[in-house]
């Protein structure tokens, strides 16, 4: 069997699905490969990770229906939630205006994380006064932004724009994969990738793939939605073709703890998601920072929280840093007591049954561009690595310049083609 295309996404739990989509809305020839099988035991939660998803102006169209069309996002009416030591606070709402007033954060600080002032304006301000700005920046950061001190890095998130969470599910996935069917996009069932091969070193010939039957896909570009970890889960022969000076590993990860409340608990009280910061004085990470998202089970959440890669697989250091979760949920829930129901999947399986963690923060010394082989001349790598931050938007940023790169490659090459027919015509014209 063989397959030919003009572009080949490589994809994993639904991150190639509108770069595919708005390919082939476009008329170029694009089949997705989703091969989220090949990367160990993960559950839906942790695919979607915790940082929700702000309907900004920023974003195109058929981006917002990228992500209405699988698993319908749930509004927060308070918008996005901030749990600070002095309590909640909103930022929709009618109190909202008048809370920021209270915690004496300026409107420049608003305007800034809005995108209507610059960044200098916020140089004079205090750290109590500039906290929400530099939480804007932090907040989804691909990154290493952990000291309230983060503005150094990407752009804001639009914290004052609707925001939506979304409780991801397998079946989900599957209505995505249909909804890129549904606009010209060819996939093939049940795919998986089993080598590659080169036509020199500098371009992919095409691609290995298992699926109903063996064979080869070949195209003229790839874009794969890998990080240089994730290749390695493919095979290490992935890993040394796009990293030769191998994998980046990230300073740190975002793990998901389950609790539980216990049933007199009046669940309504608290939002479907909120971040909790017990000091936001302190650093962003470990149990000073949280956030917290309900699940589809009843009495249920999803407890997040940034640790060090390096501790992933520490099942002691997991259960310390959830009992001390626990003592500040606690503390702050004090009419419903607060259980842990499980702990993160490293605790339950090892590197290779899992592999990298789906939600990598990474060093600020990074440099992506010198890592990745810098020849592959049909190769567009988008992933975390690539992300200014985690989630939707900085997925999107991102792909949206992929996009039209391909996009130019495409109009380049169907203008060379018309010039080649009319010029053909021409001569078939003159020898009659």
């Amino acid at each position: 069997m063989e397959i030919n295309t003009q572009v080949a996404v490589v994809s994993i739990f639904g991150r190639g699905h509108w770069i595919a989509a708005e390919l082939a809305r476009r008329g170029i020839p694009t089949t997705l490969l989703d091969i989220s099988d090949q990367m160990g035991f993960w559950t839906p939660e942790d695919w979607e990770g915790p940082f929700g998803f702000f309907k900004s102006e920023k974003l195109k169209p058929t981006q917002v229906e990228r992500v209405l069309e699988d698993d319908s996002p749930l509004m927060i009416p308070q918008g996005f939630t901030f749990w600070l030591d002095d309590g909640p606070l909103e930022l929709k709402g009618p109190v909202a205006k008048h809370r920021l007033q209270s915690l004496n954060i300026p409107e420049v600080v608003q305007d800034y994380i809005q995108g209507t002032a610059p960044a200098k304006d916020l140089k004079i301000l205090s750290f109590e006064e500039s906290w929400l700005a530099q939480f804007s920046h932090a907040y989804g950061s691909t990154r290493a932004s952990l000291s309230p001190e983060a503005m150094g890095y990407g752009t804001p998130a639009p914290l004052f724009s609707s925001f939506f969470v979304k409780q991801a599910s397998r079946p989900g996935l599957q209505k995505s994969l249909k909804w890129c069917e549904s606009h010209g996009v060819q996939v093939p069932p049940k795919v998986s990738l089993q080598d590659i091969s080169l036509s020199d070193r500098k371009t992919v010939a095409g691609l290995e793939i298992k699926t109903e039957k063996s064979g080869i896909l070949k195209a003229e570009q790839f874009v794969f939605c890998l990080t240089s970890e994730e290749m390695g889960m493919i095979s290490s022969k992935f890993q040394k073709v796009f990293f030769p000076k191998g994998p980046i590993e990230p300073e740190w990860s975002w793990m998901r703890y389950r609790v539980k409340l216990d049933a007199n608990f009046n669940r309504d009280q608290l939002p479907l998601h909120f971040a909790l910061l017990d000091n936001k004085n302190l650093p962003w990470f470990h149990e000073n920072f949280l956030v917290v998202q309900a699940s589809a089970i009843l009495a249920g959440y999803d407890v997040w929280t940034r640790v060090p890669t390096a501790q992933r697989f520490n099942k002691q250091y997991l259960v310390d840093l959830g009992n001390k979760i626990l003592a500040v949920m606690n503390n702050k829930i004090v009419e419903g007591q607060v259980e842990i129901q499980s702990y993160p999947q490293e605790y339950e399986y090892n590197y290779s049954q899992v592999g990298p963690g789906r939600h990598p923060i990474y060093s600020k010394a990074v440099d992506f561009k010198s890592v990745a082989q810098k020849e592959m001349g049909n190769v567009e790598l988008d992933s975390p690595e690539t992300w200014d931050h985690l989630g939707w938007e900085g997925m999107f940023n991102s792909q949206s310049e992929v996009f039209e790169k391909i996009k130019t490659w495409w109009e380049r090459k169907e203008e060379l083609r018309i010039k080649k027919e009319l010029k053909e015509q021409k001569n078939l014209e003159s020898q009659r």
